[in-house]
């Protein structure tokens, strides 16, 4: 069973909040774009569970 937006209470953000959230996000590509091209070396999902 789904909901409308409508039916959302979203909190409002500010022009600065969405900034950061955007620019956390174009930085995420970056690196990911990086690890493709083999320049940076990212964590195997594994390993990373196991430091939890």
């Amino acid at each position: 069973m789904g909901c409308t937006y409508n039916e959302i209470e979203v909190a409002p953000t500010s022009v600065a909040e969405r900034e950061k959230t955007l620019a956390s996000i174009d930085n995420a590509f970056k690196e990911l774009k990086q690890m493709n091209e083999g320049k940076i070396e990212g964590i195997p999902a594994e390993e990373l569970l196991n430091e939890l």
